[in-house]
């Protein structure tokens, strides 16, 4: 359930914030703005459970793994090794975005997918450690 949420508030942010590259501060902005509303959303759920459900909803929002086993930390390792080539690959173009969009266009680098490429990339590292992925976007 968490990864279809995390896609469907990933398209969202792409529907309000409109296309990567034309405006970057709208992107930021947007993406602030739902991550407030989801975290207003989830402490209004939170608020509205029994008190001995929400110690663990707590620990879990908060973005703690403790008392963990192999069994919940391994496929989040597996998973962040599988995509560290990708980014590896992404490296250089990543560097290249630090001289403006104008000179990536004339090095021949494809800036929206390039973009895209990113975004998609960070949000599959995001759906890879949940948990602690929330606590990082929502705090």
């Amino acid at each position: 359930m968490a990864p279809l949420g995390a896609f469907s508030v990933f398209g969202l942010l792409l529907l309000l914030a409109g296309k990567p590259g034309q405006q970057g501060y709208r992107l930021i902005i947007v993406g602030l703005a739902l991550a407030e509303l989801l975290r207003a959303s989830s402490d209004l759920l939170i608020s509205l459970q029994g008190m001995t459900l929400v110690s663990g909803i707590y620990v879990w929002k908060n973005g703690s793994l403790s008392g963990q086993g192999f069994e919940i930390s391994g496929p989040v390792l597996l998973g962040i090794s599988l995509c560290l080539p990708f980014l590896l690959l992404l490296q250089h173009r990543i560097e290249l975005l630090q001289f403006g969009d104008y000179t990536v266009r004339t090095l021949g680098l494809s800036l929206r997918r390039t973009q895209y490429m990113i975004l998609v990339m960070a949000l599959l590292l995001l759906l890879l450690d949940w948990p602690r992925g929330c606590a990082g976007l929502l705090h």
